[in-house]
């Protein structure tokens, strides 16, 4: 995918994607965005000549990079890990490509309220996000600045994997995550609403019940 074809606005709080004369938007995947049906894709608009342009607004939420800049402890780096895997689990039953999720620097971001991440999924025929959900896996870890006040072990069995596992799958990767935090959390049997209440919230509370963030299970630790 071209560069020129992103656009971040530093005066307003959103990112344009232009689509050229031969793509076409996934009108079943755009209204999966628009309905908010995962809680943790940010709804696009169709916008400019011809509906040409897709964008996104993140007022709220804070750029992910940003955040990491604070020390992590063991408790914040497997909320996110497993806010990730089961964003995949979700994107995957509701038949998305993957590969549409943008994990570019610049478009993933967070809520500072309840550690909830929220991703750019593009709802584009046949396109090619720069940075592939492995890489973006791979490099969390080393991006992090992790609280050294105790056993941080679990950060060098992170890496283990890939440095193991020639090839990345998401259910090898998603047991070996299990295995490092204590067998992971237990997660509704409804793959259709990972509910969970994020921690400090309550239920009723629009950060944890409302439709927009019920989707994704945040546990805790």
């Amino acid at each position: 995918m071209s560069k020129n074809k992103i656009k971040f606005d530093i005066k307003r709080p959103l990112i344009a994607y232009r689509l050229s004369k031969n793509e076409n938007v996934n009108a079943r995947d755009f209204d999966i965005l628009e309905r908010d049906e995962i809680g943790a894709f940010f709804p696009l608009q169709l916008e400019g000549k011809r509906k040409k342009q897709l964008i996104c607004r993140f007022d709220g939420y804070a750029h992910f990079d940003d955040f990491i800049e604070y020390p992590f402890n063991i408790g914040m780096f497997a909320s996110v890990v497993y806010q990730i895997i089961n964003l995949i689990t979700v994107a995957k039953e509701k038949a998305m490509n993957i590969k549409n999720i943008d994990f570019n620097d610049m478009s993933v971001f967070i809520s500072t309220a309840d550690m909830r991440l929220r991703f750019i999924y593009w709802p584009v025929v046949n396109m090619t996000i720069g940075v592939d959900l492995q890489s973006f896996l791979k490099n969390l870890v080393y991006k992090i600045t992790f609280i050294n006040n105790g056993d941080t072990q679990y950060v060098y069995r992170y890496i283990e994997y890939f440095e193991t596992n020639l090839v990345f799958s998401m259910p090898s990767f998603e047991k070996h995550i299990a295995s490092i935090f204590r067998g992971g959390p237990q997660r509704p049997g409804n793959l259709d609403g990972l509910g969970g209440v994020a921690p400090g919230a309550q239920k009723g509370d629009g950060a944890a019940d409302g439709k927009a963030n019920n989707r994704i299970y945040v546990p805790e630790y």
